[in-house]
């Protein structure tokens, strides 16, 4: 290939390039303030324990009993993991494989939800009596007294538009489409800020340039919310968040025993926890 193919060929995908940029801005309302950006923040920008997964220390993680658990503890706010069953049945679930929640290895997205519930869920290494929820079981369970932040695993799923009528049908019918918080794979996450904008996004992206790249994301499509790992978040970060009037709709996960008391110091209001005891004086 010729030195003048190889700049044509780079040249046109740069129009094209900048083309599809002007057509996404055009559609995502441009690259300004988002109006939204002032959309009150649940708990008021106040530090939130989220109990990630639920309480799973004595229950298996994504459970009825493990959100029970992190009532029973204090927690008023819970972070659950959300799929979807080879029939269609949006059910609570984490992984992409089976192994360490069943304790055998299977495809998941060839069980339909009742094949599911047929398998013990594994703790510690150990098969109980506890089985997968349903999302709507759930939301009837949960909803009125825990705020919720559903993390939609789509691992496959590329439907978007059906998952994310599903998914708003269930919010709407437990009363919550604008006091949860949604987040998912950055696609998903910003098709849903762009259909449903009444939800409370989250955009996850690790590392300093990913967070940045935020205010990259034009406005219709730019969620509410960023979170990354606690390890990622660095000085020049917190600074950054100050001052783009983002730190009190930041989120951190991966924040554990070891490093809580200094997590805590950071200002960041909303923490996702995996429980334990030293918290206990931070919950209600």
């Amino acid at each position: 290939m010729s030195v003048k193919v190889i700049i044509s060929t780079l040249k046109a995908i740069g129009f094209m390039a900048i083309g599809a940029a002007i057509i996404l801005g055009a559609l995502g309302g441009g690259w300004g303030k988002k109006k939204s950006d002032m959309k009150q923040t649940i708990g008021d920008g106040m530090r939130q324990l989220i109990a990630h997964r639920g309480v799973s220390d004595t229950v298996p993680e994504n459970t009825l009993a493990a959100a029970a658990r992190a009532v029973e503890l204090g927690f008023g706010f819970i972070e659950v993991d959300v799929k979807k069953s080879k029939d269609g049945i949006q059910y609570l679930f984490h992984d992409r494989q089976s192994l360490r929640l069943f304790g055998s290895d299977f495809s998941l997205p060839d069980k339909t939800f009742a094949e599911l519930q047929e398998l013990p869920l594994w703790h510690q290494g150990h098969a109980t009596n506890y089985r997968v929820p349903t999302l709507q079981e759930f939301l009837e369970a949960f909803s009125e007294e825990l705020v919720i932040y559903l993390d939609i695993k789509r691992h496959g799923n590329h439907s978007y538009r059906r998952l994310a009528d599903e998914l708003m049908t269930h919010l709407e019918q437990a009363g919550i489409s604008e006091r949860c918080l949604i987040g998912s794979d950055f696609l998903f996450t910003t098709y849903l800020e762009f259909r449903y904008p009444q939800l409370q996004t989250v955009f996850t992206g690790p590392g300093d340039w990913t967070i940045v790249s935020y205010r990259l994301i034009p406005r219709k499509f730019r969620p509410d919310f960023i979170i990354s790992y606690a390890e990622d978040v660095t000085a020049w970060h917190l600074s950054w968040l100050k001052k783009q009037g983002l730190l009190e709709r930041r989120l951190v996960y991966g924040v554990d025993a070891d490093n809580y008391h200094e997590v805590s110091q950071w200002g960041i209001p909303y923490l996702v926890v995996e429980y334990d005891p030293i918290m206990d004086s931070d919950l209600r």
